[in-house]
């Protein structure tokens, strides 16, 4: 964990390392201009003349990627690249909230098209 992390957000605080770090580095999905999900498969579906099937397989398959890139990152801190983010520590976390995250998708807990 880098200095400036470890000050900002203390030793082991990750869920609030997490927090910020959505809120920091997700402003293009969560801008209010931004089209819903629902919107983006409606328009998909238009498009293509296709139905938009099995949407929990590719919400849960989004997660695993998710903690795909997310592993690469934190690596990237392991091995202190030049390019290493400060948040780069909050992704040892990720993979069990992307997990967890996985989990309510496959279990129906989350709303699919919203």
């Amino acid at each position: 964990m880098t200095d400036e992390v470890r000050e900002r957000y203390g030793e082991h605080n990750y869920f609030e390392m997490l927090r910020v770090f959505v809120e920091e580095y997700s402003g293009f999905t969560s801008h209010p201009d931004s089209p819903g999900r629902g919107h983006i498969v409606d328009r998909y579906e238009e498009r293509t003349g296709r139905a938009y099937e099995h949407d929990e397989f590719y919400r849960a398959l989004g997660t695993l990627k998710l903690g795909v890139i997310t592993e690469g990152f934190f690596r990237a801190h392991l091995d202190d690249a030049p390019n290493a983010k400060p948040t780069y520590p909050v992704m040892r976390m990720v993979p069990f909230v992307l997990a967890e995250q996985g989990r309510q998708i496959l279990d129906g807990e989350v709303p699919l098209r919203g």
